[in-house]
């Protein structure tokens, strides 16, 4: 309740994600926080916030006797997740979690370089399901051409390449 008070109080936007059966989620950034519930549902233990959310409708119908029917991009019940902004990160580089890639304790984006891409170690400040934060410590700069997605296949690919040590029982297990 803190932080959504605190976002409001500062005027930032929200974010929402709509999960879909389709492959990427649908993400609807800049939304206002219209208003804030006065009280924590003690049932479901739920705080409610209300976002203004512009719907668009999909389809109109109207049957012969006059009535009419529509259909709209947004359904009432229909379940989306926010983000609300809680602290801002100055002077970072924020990446999606796909272009980012990991190995033991160490973090990798693969940077553009001519008709190939580079591994570069960086440096995960912060992680969720979606994002990244990298140190803008000097290992990628703002602008620099990396692989935004695949970068756990561009590692694959790159481990492969290097090929393995001999299999001292050539493929056979006793």
């Amino acid at each position: 309740m803190p932080a959504i008070s605190k976002a409001v109080a500062s005027d930032l936007t929200v974010t929402a994600t709509l999960q879909s059966s389709g492959a990427q989620p649908e993400v609807i950034s800049g939304l206002k926080v219209l208003y804030l519930a006065n009280k924590v549902d003690a049932d479901a233990r739920t705080f409610r916030f209300y976002v203004s959310l512009p719907n668009r409708m999909l389809r109109e119908n109207e049957t012969p006797d006059g009535r009419r029917f529509l259909d709209w991009q947004f359904k009432p019940g229909q379940r989306m997740q926010i983000q609300v902004p809680v602290e801002k990160w100055a002077d970072r580089i924020v990446l999606p979690i796909d272009a980012v890639v990991s190995e033991g304790s160490e973090s990798f984006v693969f940077q553009a370089n001519g008709d190939h891409f580079d591994r570069r170690p960086v440096h995960v400040e912060y992680r969720n399901q979606a994002w990244a934060v990298i140190a803008n410590d000097g290992s990628l700069f703002p602008g620099d051409t990396i692989a935004k997605t695949a970068a756990f296949q561009l590692q694959t690919a790159l481990k492969n390449q290097s090929g393995g040590a001999i299999d001292p029982h050539a493929g056979h297990s006793h």
